[in-house]
């Protein structure tokens, strides 16, 4: 009887790694499958300037024509660098600042102080740099109760990406920037109800051409729009990841908690910027025309036209001491980079025409 239980035993782990190893060769087969597309690609911009390493910072949070700003992990600490002269200052702000607040935040600065986007408390704040005390803090309340992404449109106006009142899904809302009152909401996708996971993206405004610029991180899909939220035109990006499937888990004992992603989403366009009439996504998906270690020691940017969506052609960004790009701005024929404890800047002069 033992003996037959143990053949039975050895039959049925035999067959887990049979199937086990069926199911890595099939992955492994699609990992390596071409995606089914081609780029064009331009020259690599030349490197004009980079930081030393270990800079304390976060993000690109804003840029004047001299100056870029920079934050820091902790929000109320902002880096600004003059690249004319090549030098850095530090200037402190007055945010409440708490872990719901750090739990998810978006900092946008311009030439007097810096707003602080506070999404799950359906707030922002505006405080001018090295302000004195709270009282210089300005409080805006939005009338959507969270909030996901969000941008600054004009001095009077703001666009965020925002639970209704469901919390099951996201719209697209103009914002007056003093009162918060809504003025006018958009909402392109057929929600599954999973808190707009699936369609979870990067929200970007292009003062150049005032354009509103929408890419999702997990299909092949942009949208361009006009500062009153009026759609000018949805595109997919050269790749041919149309679907991406979630499934998703309610993180309440009772469910009616925050809802998050149950399984890992691949993330396939990783960052968004525009000027001067195209606009660039970083794409983590290598075309058919690439070989490996070109990919793997670049970023990939997919240049776009402002006007219509049209792919226009692509570039590398080299990694820096194996580190990707995380971010990037272009001003003029300038790109800055954002890698993780460093800076690095680029010119693209002549590469565009």
């Amino acid at each position: 009887m033992k003996k037959r239980m143990y053949i039975n035993l050895l039959i049925i782990t035999i067959a887990v790694l049979a199937i086990l190893s069926v199911l890595v060769i099939n992955a492994e087969k699609s990992i390596l499958q071409t995606n089914g597309f081609k780029r064009s690609f331009l020259q690599i911009p030349k490197l004009i300037f980079s930081s030393s390493g270990n800079l304390p910072v976060k993000s690109i949070c804003g840029m004047t024509d001299s100056k870029f700003f920079f934050s820091a992990a902790d929000p109320r600490i902002m880096f600004s660098f003059d690249q004319k002269i090549k030098k850095w200052d530090t200037s402190y702000l007055v945010f409440p600042i708490n872990e719901k607040v750090l739990s998810a935040y978006n900092i946008v600065s311009d030439s007097i102080g810096a707003t602080l986007f506070a999404g799950n408390y359906g707030l922002a704040f505006f405080s001018p740099f090295n302000a004195k005390d709270s009282t210089q803090t300005v409080k805006i309340k939005f009338k959507s109760p969270l909030f996901t992404r969000s941008a600054i449109i004009s001095d009077n106006s703001i666009v965020l990406r925002a639970l209704d009142s469901s919390r099951q899904i996201q719209q697209f809302v103009k914002a007056e920037k003093h009162t918060g009152e809504i003025l006018t909401t958009w909402n392109p996708f057929n929600e599954m109800n999973d808190g707009g996971f699936s369609t979870d993206g990067i929200l970007e405004y292009d003062k150049s051409t005032s354009r509103i610029l929408y890419v999702q991180y997990y299909q092949n899909r942009f949208f361009c729009l006009d500062s009153n939220l009026n759609l000018l035109y949805e595109r997919n990006t050269i790749d041919t990841t149309n679907t991406n499937k979630l499934i998703t888990r309610n993180t309440g004992k009772t469910g009616d908690g925050s809802i998050t992603p149950g399984v890992p989403l691949w993330q396939t366009n990783t960052l968004i910027t525009a000027n001067n009439g195209y606009i660039y996504i970083g794409s983590s998906l290598k075309s058919e025309n690439e070989n490996d270690a070109d990919f793997d020691k670049n970023t990939v940017i997919d240049i776009y036209k402002m006007s219509n969506g049209d792919y226009f052609n692509s570039f590398y960004i080299p990694h820096i001491e194996g580190h990707e790009v995380n971010q990037i701005r272009v001003v003029d024929d300038m790109i800055v980079a954002l890698y993780t404890g460093q800076i690095a800047m680029y010119q693209l002069e002549g590469l565009l025409h």
